[in-house]
Formats: structure tokens, sequence, C-alpha cells
């Protein structure tokens, strides 16, 4: 899985944006990406296949200093990665947007710059991989 997440922030990081993974440095880079996913499960797509099948979530977290950062930030989020193939040594991949929540304002944390709380969006995307 580790491939998958390193291809989907060399999607986002080659567009310019910060990318973290699960863990945000205690003063991070306004607006960022944050991805997070399971450590990923194989299967096979048919009964007497192999388990090479990848079909896992991969959640992106968007934040920024404003709920309307937040938004401006997802749109080109998204623009980069639903309907995209990342590159993946030996595998042939996509990723589709299926689920976004709604933008909130974190609390329990204050921009030590603005004195403002920042924003987070959540977006679930579904990750396909198979061999290539």
């Amino acid at each position: 899985m580790i491939d998958h997440v390193s291809a989907v922030e060399k999607i986002l990081t080659g567009a310019g944006h910060t990318v973290y993974f699960v863990d945000v440095p205690e003063k991070p880079t306004y607006p960022y990406a944050l991805l997070w996913s399971t450590s990923g499960t194989l299967v096979s797509e048919s009964l007497c296949g192999s388990d090479d099948d990848l079909d896992e979530p991969l959640g992106v977290t968007a934040a920024a200093g404003t709920p309307e950062g937040v938004l401006i930030f997802q749109g080109l989020v998204r623009e980069l990665l639903d309907g995209s193939s990342p590159v993946v040594a030996g595998r042939s991949t996509n990723l589709d947007l299926t689920l976004s929540q709604r933008v909130e304002v974190d609390r329990d944390v204050t921009i030590v710059d603005t004195n403002r709380h920042p924003a987070f969006g959540v977006d679930l995307y579904r990750y396909r991989s198979t061999a290539a």
C-alpha cells in the first residue's frame, strides 16, 4: 500500500501542494492534504485467481485556514485525483471519489499567525489496483 499512497502523494506534490501521511507536524503549511489509508488487503477478482488485486479506500483530508479555503483546495485536489491512474510499478490503478463529508472547523487547533481555527473537509476515494 505504501507504493500506492506514495504515487498519490507524488501527483499532489508535483502540482505544488503540501502533503502529509497520517501525521501532521505541529506547525503545518496550509493548505495541505492529509492522506490516510489501511495497510491494504490483496484480494482475487475470481474464485480461482491469485490474491493480487487491491480495492481499498483512501482518505484525503483537505485542511486550510478558512472553510472557503477548504472548498477551493478540495476542488484543486479533486481535479488531480478523481478518475486518475497513479503510477505504481507493475500495476494498473484507478482512483474514484466515492464520498465527501461536510467541511468543519477544528476548534482543538489554533493557527498562531492568524489566531483562527483551521478548517477541514474529508473525501474518500476508491483505490483500485490490479497487476499489469
